[in-house]
């Protein structure tokens, strides 16, 4: 779980199996099966941003910030780490890095690019590169950022999205990218009249022009959108709509020709992130909002969505597509919000298209976990701490 997205949500609590579709696209397939492999519990492997953890602490005086691995991914054979604080604008006081490890040896990691972030938040995959979406710009200026790389292209920067304070997220459909986050004019912002912002761009992540605006309908507040997601061939937008203080309303919107529009088929679960299940699905997750807050999970289609019924009495924290249609789930036990560190039940799991769940390892964890991935034929786990677990997988 992209810790991050968790924080809107306190403002709310303190009041209130088919292949996937030709544009749909999905990682690449890593080699070997998790499904059949067996794992020990995961072991402490790693600390690749401990620099990071001591600039934070030397500069606040203490250790309440934003301290763990937001999101992990593989491309090129590299696996892939994002953190920083965009809550305490840290990538002020340290260079957020893109950073990866090419051998698979603890240590050996690298810092591809410096970002002008204040947090990597995520990564995204389009059908040719690999995407971060610049959720916080150290630069301001009411511009937004997309990052990119590309097999023999080093990572470059496209400060092109007009507006776009904040980029949540950005994948591929129709030929195109497309980002979405929020933002405004300068006369706008400081009215307190701020947007939710659809972006489309060209595939080489270069530029970027605004293609929508949902406006906020509140006298002051922000409208945003989080997450995005192709489903059954359609783009669709998750999001919030918020006053000066508080979260009002849940969003989601979907492209239909060149128009977004409200889509009422989708409603009470606050989507934090969402993953390409396959078939035209993704797996959404986050807390529910009806009857009092708990831990959500569904499988979302363009008619709605339904409860992922293996995850019921547990948080799903995060989701780690396979590239065939499959997702490496990571859970602890508890529906209770928010998640927090304590006596966890932890298990990663694999997720078939049609829905059925297999937990592959289980183990006691103290600190909350944040991220999953498969890479090299051994599962990591990012912790809240910075600390990056690992199992390897044997017949």
């Amino acid at each position: 779980m992209h810790v991050s997205r968790l924080l809107p949500l306190l403002l709310l609590l303190g009041c209130a199996a088919a292949p996937p579709a030709e544009d749909d696209p999905e990682p690449t397939p890593h080699p070997t099966d998790p499904g059949t492999l067996s794992f020990e519990a995961p072991s402490p492997w790693d600390v690749p941003i401990q620099d990071y953890l001591d600039a934070g602490q030397a500069e606040l005086g203490h250790s309440d910030f934003l301290r763990g691995l937001h999101d992990l991914d593989v491309f090129e054979d590299r696996l892939y780490f994002g953190f920083g604080d965009a809550n305490l604008n840290l990538g002020r006081v340290f260079p957020v890095e893109v950073r990866a490890y090419s051998d698979d040896r603890p240590g050996v990691w690298a810092g591809e690019f410096t970002t002008d972030e204040e947090q990597v938040d995520r990564f995204r995959q389009s059908s040719e590169g690999l995407l971060v979406p610049g959720i916080d710009a150290t630069e301001d200026a009411w511009l937004g950022n997309v990052y990119a790389t590309f097999p023999d292209v080093p990572w470059f920067k496209s400060r092109t999205l007009e507006q776009g304070v904040h980029v949540h997220d950005v994948i591929e459909w129709n030929g195109s990218l497309w980002a979405c986050g929020s933002g405004s004019t300068p006369e706008e912002w400081e009215a307190g009249d701020i947007h939710a912002l659809i972006f489309r761009g060209d595939l080489g992540a270069e530029d970027f022009e605004v293609a929508a605006r949902i406006p906020n309908n509140l006298p002051v507040g922000d409208t945003r959108f989080t997450n995005l997601a192709v489903l059954d061939g359609v783009l669709h937008a998750f999001g919030y709509r918020s006053d000066a203080q508080q979260i009002q309303e849940l969003i989601a919107y979907r492209a239909e020709g060149d128009q977004w529009l409200p889509w009422d088929a989708f409603h009470g679960l606050y989507v934090l992130d969402i993953q390409p299940l396959g078939g035209g699905r993704a797996l959404a997750m986050g807390p529910f909002l009806a009857g009092g807050v708990s831990a959500g999970a569904t499988i979302v289609d363009s008619s709605g969505h339904q409860t992922l019924v293996a995850m019921a009495g547990r948080t799903l924290l995060d989701g780690w597509p396979l590239g065939d249609g499959r997702i490496l789930t990571l859970s602890i036990d508890g529906d209770g919000w928010p998640p927090s560190d304590g006596d966890l039940d932890a298990r990663i799991g694999l997720l078939e298209p049609d829905g059925d769940h297999t937990t592959l390892v289980q183990w006691d964890e103290d600190v909350l976990p944040s991220a999953v991935a498969w890479w090299r034929g051994a599962l990591y786990v990012g912790l809240g701490d910075g600390s990056l677990l690992r199992t390897q997988g044997s017949e």
